[in-house]
């Protein structure tokens, strides 16, 4: 589990294979995704697999992300995996700018999970997903409904750029969730990422 959990810190907010991870620290392959599981299912940690518009389903065997449901889970693992102590993470998290955005991502991917989850009936993976490509374009988040899909990309540095930002893949809408900057355009908003995750409401029937 200690290997498993500082894999996961490592590539935070980063894309690998299940076959990947399992052979950089040294563990079987099929213990490794009931290890991953296993913190799904204790509501710990969320495993985001990739989209594949051709085939409409997600990509079971390609690259995926792991995020912790919290930040708070995010530095109590780090903790316990180090030894250093935990009230010491939030000053060193806010000067690392990549660090920090990706724990927002982590966050974002999170309210989006909750906001339509119904555990164990729908389960965030029938719903939300990310995308990436041969060509190189990503996505942070692509969220499901009925047949459209909405895009997300978390842009949390100090100058976002959106507009370089472009639409990948048959998206209806893609929402670039920025610490500050605001553009609304035919098929691309941008929105500070406090204001999005306060309007988005968990459902019903979350835990």
């Amino acid at each position: 589990v200690r290997r498993v959990l500082a894999a996961v810190l490592d590539r935070y907010g980063s894309r690998f294979s299940f076959s990947g991870l399992s052979r950089d620290i040294e563990l079987n392959h099929v213990t490794t995704e009931s290890y991953l599981e296993l913190l799904e299912e204790s509501f710990i940690g969320l495993v985001l697999y990739a989209y594949d518009f051709s085939r409409k389903s997600p990509k079971w065997r390609g690259e995926k992300k792991v995020y912790f449901l919290d930040p708070f889970v995010f530095h109590a693992v780090r903790s316990f995996l180090t030894g250093e102590p935990l009230q010491d993470a939030g000053p060193e998290t806010l000067q690392d700018e990549a660090l920090l955005g990706r724990l927002v991502e982590g966050i974002v991917v999170a309210h989006l999970a909750r906001h339509r989850e119904i555990p164990w009936l729908q389960p965030a993976r029938t719903f939300l997903w990310m995308y990436y490509d041969r060509g190189g374009r990503e996505l942070d988040a692509l969220y499901g409904v009925e047949d459209r899909f909405v895009g997300f990309e978390v842009k949390y540095g100090a100058s976002a750029g959106v507009k370089k930002i472009r639409p990948v893949g048959p998206i209806s809408k893609l929402l670039v969730l920025t610490r500050s900057d605001v553009h609304f355009g035919e098929d691309l908003w941008a929105i500070p990422v406090d204001i999005f995750l306060a309007l988005l409401e968990p459902s019903d029937r979350n835990l």
